[in-house]
């Protein structure tokens, strides 16, 4: 199921899928209830998030992650992040995300 979700990743869409396999083995996919804050002003995480499912608050603005299409990063680059409903998101290393994109 997640070689599917990965080939969704722009970034990833021309890896080979054993690459991707040896990455799956190094990431994680976090299920958070809603109202949960997944990331507050200040802080800082090393790695890159993709909303797999449900709905998102960053800065103010909603995020709904969609079932088709391509799944981009919300992370890096927002903050105050706070879900909305029960969510499912993507973790991926920072420095696995660059040794493969």
């Amino acid at each position: 199921m997640l070689v599917q979700q990965f080939l969704r990743i722009p970034e990833f869409e021309h890896t080979s899928k054993a690459e991707i396999r040896a990455l799956i083995q190094r990431v994680r996919v976090l299920c958070l209830p809603a109202q949960r804050w997944l990331l507050r002003d200040g802080r800082k995480l090393d790695a890159f998030l993709y909303l797999l499912h449900g709905s998102l608050t960053i800065e103010g603005s909603r995020q709904v992650a969609s079932s088709q299409g391509p799944l981009r990063h919300f992370y890096p680059g927002g903050t105050n992040i706070r879900t909305e409903t029960p969510t499912q998101i993507l973790w991926v290393d920072a420095a696995q995300h660059d040794f493969l994109s």
